[in-house]
């Protein structure tokens, strides 16, 4: 009966240590102020200050899935599902951290649409 009492009390505690290491194990939160900061600094230049890319060789980033973009940046990064020497420069240098950021910086964005000028 003894053995039965401190199995149940040790399986109660093993229990409650757990939760609480999956509950402290949670994602950050991602820093947009942050990602604005690296996007000014590494990204701007091809894909805009804020993500709407004035040329079409370069995509479009405002108002896309954060996760989406942050995916993106990490297959550049490892050089697999997405292979482009360019963005594997860029990519290179920001950590998981950084790409979450820059990529719900770019979520945050409004997208604008393509305004045409005629000439008459």
């Amino acid at each position: 009966m003894k053995r039965a009492v401190a199995f149940a009390i040790l399986a109660a505690s093993s229990a409650v240590v757990c939760a609480q290491e999956a509950g402290s194990k949670a994602p950050a939160k991602a820093d947009t102020a942050k990602g604005q900061k690296i996007a000014q600094q590494v990204c701007a230049a091809c894909h805009a200050a804020d993500g709407n890319s004035p040329s079409a060789a370069n995509p479009k980033l405002a108002g896309q899935i954060p996760e989406y973009l942050a995916k993106q940046l990490a297959n550049f990064k490892a050089n697999t599902d997405r292979k482009n020497p360019v963005m594997l420069g860029m990519a290179s240098t920001l950590s998981p951290e950084d790409m979450r950021d820059v990529a719900a910086y770019y979520g945050a964005q409004k997208p604008r649409s393509e305004e045409h000028t005629s000439e008459l």
